[in-house]
């Protein structure tokens, strides 16, 4: 009796420091990522009052995209078919996304020594969900801004 109560203490011992080193990493994980977001709109007013005062050739090249992005909305904007179809891409582009975000998650599960991967790792795994994420975000900004410019 008494071998098996040292063998549940060893047991209960060992459960509690892998939650706790779990909980850390994850805590540690949760902290960086408030810091990042609290950050973000510091980091981009700063960026956009460093690119106002950047010299007139960049400037230039800036209205230089913004002029082809908009040059391309009123191409786009009295055609139905042509909304269709980006209305269809960003839909498409959203499923990739969830897709992705599915089958890492799935892999996270499989992956037996996933929490035990340095941050650095993870982040790197990560990556393919945030760039389809990025990419399906620009084009439905880009479908917003064609419905809100159309003419119908």
């Amino acid at each position: 009796m008494g071998l098996f109560s040292l063998n549940q203490t060893i047991d209960t011992v060992m459960f509690r420091e892998f939650f706790t080193q779990l909980f850390t990493l994850q805590s540690l994980n949760a902290l960086i990522i408030s810091i990042i977001a609290m950050t973000i709109p510091k980091i981009y007013n700063t960026v956009t009052n460093w690119l106002k005062s950047m010299p007139s050739n960049f400037k230039k090249l800036l209205r230089f995209y913004k002029l082809r992005y908009l040059r391309k909305i009123r191409k786009n904007r009295n055609n139905p078919y042509k909304i269709n179809y980006e209305i269809a891409k960003a839909q498409n582009r959203f499923w990739l996304f969830i897709f992705m975000g599915l089958i890492q998650v799935i892999l996270m599960i499989l992956i037996k020594d996933f929490p035990k991967l340095s941050s650095l790792m993870i982040y790197i795994y990560l990556l393919p969900t945030l760039i389809l994420e990025i990419i399906w975000l620009n084009q439905d900004s880009y479908v917003k801004d064609l419905i809100k410019y159309s003419k119908t």
